[in-house]
């Protein structure tokens, strides 16, 4: 998990095995940010105790629904770009693009 544009965009961005997606900072409840706390693999709201999973979904606390995910692309030179205007938080539409970037798969020759 990537932290580093969460102040200024209010967003992380989040690798995994299969690609990437930017998760919305902003806690479904009443719009607190949350943490991420790595010990318990939990983003939890300081404000309400609601806590996510990494994926976005709602385990605990007020939060009604999953936190939300924005629409992510590489442009032509290969940087990643996010688009706010674009939210999904339902599993399955947010695990498939635009929500979700997958990694290329390794051709023949790659490491």
């Amino acid at each position: 998990m990537s932290t580093r544009l969460k102040d200024a965009q209010r967003v992380w961005i989040i690798r995994t095995a299969d690609g990437m997606y930017a998760l919305n900072a902003i806690c479904t409840h009443l719009g607190c940010m949350p943490n991420w706390f790595a010990s318990e693999e939990r983003l939890k709201c300081p404000c309400h105790g609601s806590n996510f999973l990494l994926d976005g979904t709602n385990v605990a606390g007020p939060a009604p629904v999953p936190l939300y995910r924005a629409a992510i692309k590489l442009d032509l030179q290969g940087e990643m770009e996010i688009d706010k205007s674009q939210w999904e938080n339902q599993p399955g539409k947010r695990d498939k693009p635009p929500f979700f970037l997958p990694l290329p798969a390794a051709g023949p020759g790659t490491a």
